[in-house]
């Protein structure tokens, strides 16, 4: 594995100089080799060595994305909304202490995510709103605060209000109301002193009653929110910045343990080999060392190959065992093979011998940044879940599985455990770990799902099963809605935000 692989393009120098060279000397062949092996060590190879389980602090902070109409002014640019969205993005992701919930509001308000710190969930949740589908127009504070406050209960929840200060001369009401329920609200003003005007679909600039342009600037009057509560204003800040503020307001509000990947670095190996040539380059002992050089080049083939072999004598013994049903015996040999695939496989063996804690902390102890594989772990992390009947961690994990990417079988278990409060739950349809070739997503009525599931690990020998996209719909209750392989919002929240928007004469 290569955790900066950018530096790869180097090599098509190197490729370059090669060619044009008309006599490839000695001296040549062995400084390319060297070079080679800089830009190797430079791409860091890497192995896995094991994951460690760490203590984790931080703070609460709750995002109040505004969603007015005037968000889609032009004064920054493409236009407000869009700035908020590049901010927040950047900053969930680069603030790894914090949990981060999302709200969002115009004359009202709506949770778009609970308080995590899963920040690739929060941005598809981010990138998938359509303004478009928001009719109110208008901007009211207080609901968005109530709302803020019932998220979280910490003793003082942070708050990064993304706004432009909406129309209202006083915000006295929304400042007691923060500083009574202990808010520490920041203003992040997107929007210039001078404002502009806002354009409507059909090409024409937007007027009021009296057919006036309406001109949308900057509303210090919100300011009063920040001074009330210890919070800052922020004018169109960069994202270093508001980085910088959370961590100067940084309070321990919950403490967690995550799970960090360790690799073992290589990038040695390829300094010493570029240093060994390095010196065959410029030394005589270049015209007499290839003897020697083959010999050390077969004695670390043959080294890497007794680990091959071994990974490949464990892989057979843990397939073997598990077609057996020996699920115990595969975990093991599973276990000595070194990589996230064999212990998530190790994982599913555990499960089908039903010790679903030692599955479950195999599940939560695999970190990875690919999409479709993190969403199988939350898949198969709130089976065991289901199976230990904790079934408030099964949902949580079940939407960021559905979140990252649709798949039948979880929409299915989520929709059977949504309103589960009692552990006498019967089980959901689908309640076998799912194997990592698995991908009930793309679902054909030509193989119909079998009963319970299929047995979901990547070396079992029977291909896995796919249902079908027919089925009923969840209840108008459930507030997301999961299609197109990425969640987006849901009828229902639009319906919610959108709701006072008979009673908006004015909203400008």
């Amino acid at each position: 594995m290569l955790l900066a692989p950018q530096w790869l393009w180097l090599f098509i120098v190197i490729i370059y100089m090669y060619i044009r060279q008309p006599k490839r000397s000695r001296y040549a062949v062995y400084m390319n080799i060297a070079v080679s092996m800089v830009i190797l060590a430079l791409s860091r190879p890497v192995y896995d060595a094991h994951s460690v389980a760490l203590p984790v602090h931080g703070s609460d902070v709750i995002v109040a994305l505004d969603l007015s109409y005037s968000m889609q002014a032009q004064d920054l640019k493409p236009n407000r909304l869009d700035v908020a969205k590049r901010l927040l993005a950047t900053v969930v992701t680069h603030d790894f202490n914090d949990r981060f919930g999302v709200l969002a509001f115009t004359s009202n308000a709506i949770i778009l995510s609970p308080l995590t710190r899963e920040s690739e969930l929060l941005l598809h949740l981010v990138h998938r709103i359509d303004e478009r589908m928001v009719i109110t127009k208008g901007t009211s504070l207080l609901p968005a605060l109530k709302l803020a406050r019932s998220m979280s209960h910490a003793k003082r929840p942070k708050v990064l209000l993304f706004t432009d200060g909406g129309d209202a001369d006083s915000y006295a009401d929304a400042a007691a109301f923060a500083q009574d329920n202990h808010l520490q609200v920041s203003i992040v003003m997107l929007a210039t002193p001078m404002g502009t005007t806002l354009p409507l679909e059909d090409g024409t600039l937007l007027k009021d009653r009296s057919g006036k342009l309406v001109v949308t600037a900057e509303n210090r009057a919100i300011e009063a929110i920040s001074r009330a509560t210890g919070g800052a204003y922020l004018v169109q800040p960069d994202a270093a910045t508001l980085i910088t503020l959370l961590q100067s307001q940084y309070r321990d509000d919950f403490s967690a343990e995550t799970t960090l990947m360790q690799y073992g670095e290589l990038f040695y190996l390829c300094i010493a080999v570029a240093l060994f040539f390095f010196m065959l380059a410029h030394t005589y002992l270049g015209s007499m060392v290839h003897v020697k050089i083959a010999a050390l080049l077969l004695l670390l083939w043959g080294t890497n190959t007794q680990a091959g072999v071994l990974d490949a004598y464990h892989l057979y013994r843990a397939k073997a065992a598990y077609r057996q049903e020996h699920y115990l015996q595969a975990a093991r040999h599973f276990l000595h093979v070194d990589s996230a695939e064999a212990r998530y496989n190790a994982a599913v063996a555990e499960y089908q011998s039903g010790a679903y804690e030692n599955a479950l902390a195999l599940f939560e102890s695999i970190a990875s940044n690919q999409v479709d594989f993190k969403a199988k772990l939350y898949y198969n992390r709130a089976i065991c879940n289901i199976r230990l009947k904790a079934f408030d961690r099964a949902r949580e994990n079940l939407v960021k599985s559905l979140t990252l990417k649709f798949d039948r079988e979880a929409y299915e278990n989520w929709r059977h455990i949504y309103n589960a409060t009692r552990n006498s739950l019967p089980l959901p349809p689908h309640n076998k770990a799912k194997r990592h070739d698995e991908d009930s997503s793309a679902s054909s009525d030509k193989h119909p799902a079998k009963e319970g599931g299929s047995s979901n690990m990547n070396v079992a020998a029977s291909a896995s099963s796919s249902t079908s996209d027919s089925g009923a719909k969840t209840s108008t209750e459930a507030m997301l809605s999961f299609s197109q392989n990425r969640v987006k919002l849901s009828s229902k929240q639009y319906e919610l935000i959108n709701q006072r928007g008979v009673h908006e004469t004015t909203p400008w």
